[in-house]
């Protein structure tokens, strides 16, 4: 499984890429720390090979999560 480093200030928390997906032309990578059962949602892009995330709003969080959870969803039928 692909995984990525992310940086806090309590240090660097290597996470699994469960997938990306689009919301209203958005792109969005869900990560899962592989030391925890949360799940993470960043917006991100993609350049020359290099993913740049960045945060995300509380509205647009709560509209990326619900079609994370819609996705899940399906996967589960």
């Amino acid at each position: 499984m692909e995984t990525i480093k992310l940086e806090f200030p309590e240090g660097i928390v290597e996470c699994n890429i469960l997938g990306s997906f689009q919301v209203n032309d958005t792109d969005y990578l869900a990560l899962a720390p592989q030391n925890g059962e949360d799940v993470f949602i960043y917006g991100y892009t993609e350049q020359d090979e290099k993913i740049e995330l960045r945060n995300l709003s509380e509205e647009e969080f709560t509209a990326a999560a619900k079609e994370f959870q819609r996705i899940l969803e399906e996967c589960e039928k």
